[in-house]
């Protein structure tokens, strides 16, 4: 039960609780603009310019789809991908070399089928391609982290 008290001044408090009220639509409102990955999400670029430094999942499943990008030979892509609870799935070309720089505090990474799992985990590690290409094979290093949840590296079909 609310009471309300007049004060000498005549006033009821209401200003102060729809002040209140104000700023807690305001400060949720703010922490929803930081938390912009919520559900499934894909991202699927075009070319190297279209690669983004940075993906992130807060709550869900990502994928990021590196498959479609074109890579000179020789040439080098990097990124970031993190999901902080649920799953990401990173998939890249078969002629593309990794360099995979992983961080998980609790759950799995699985990079190209070779599963990374417990807490703290990290991994540091170099695919070689799964396919051969024209020229020097083309470089694509992922930064990974996981805070609570999955990261699929797997190439494209």
């Amino acid at each position: 039960m609310v009471t309300v008290q007049r004060s000498a001044g005549g006033s009821t408090g209401l200003p102060l609780v729809g002040g209140a009220l104000t700023a807690l639509a305001l400060l949720m409102r703010t922490a929803a603009a930081r938390v912009p990955r919520i559900g499934s999400c894909t991202w699927r670029p075009g070319s190297a310019a279209e690669v983004r430094e940075s993906y992130a999942v807060h709550a869900g499943a990502g994928t990021l789809d590196l498959s479609r990008v074109p890579l000179a030979p020789g040439g080098r892509i990097r990124c970031r991908a993190e999901v902080v609870l649920g799953e990401l799935t990173v998939i890249v070309p078969p002629e593309a070399r990794l360099e995979v720089h992983g961080r998980g505090r609790m759950g799995e990474l699985l990079i190209d089928h070779k599963v990374h799992s417990g807490l703290g985990v990290r991994v540091e590690r170099v695919v070689p391609p799964a396919a051969p290409g024209e020229g020097e094979a083309a470089t694509i290093e992922l930064h990974l982290a996981a805070r609570i949840g999955d990261v699929v590296v797997r190439r494209a079909a």
